[in-house]
């Protein structure tokens, strides 16, 4: 009976163990999710800034468009 016990134990602690290493690896992989969500939005904020200039790029230049015919 006594070694039933130990045997269990044992499981016990290895699959607490397991847990622990897939807990450790799910951490790691969320974490760097995270960092190329975060470089992936930055570079977003960049082209919308610079799309933002783009835009009022004509009128900055004092440039007029007309639809008149030349």
């Amino acid at each position: 009976m006594e070694d039933i016990k130990v045997k269990v134990n044992a499981l016990v602690e290895e699959e607490k163990a397991s847990l622990d290493r897939i807990e450790a690896e799910y951490k790691e992989q969320l974490a760097g999710l995270r960092r190329e969500a975060e470089v992936k939005g930055q570079k977003m904020g960049k082209q919308a800034t610079w799309h933002g200039h783009l835009i009022h790029l004509p009128s900055n230049l004092h440039i007029k468009f007309s639809d008149s015919k030349m």
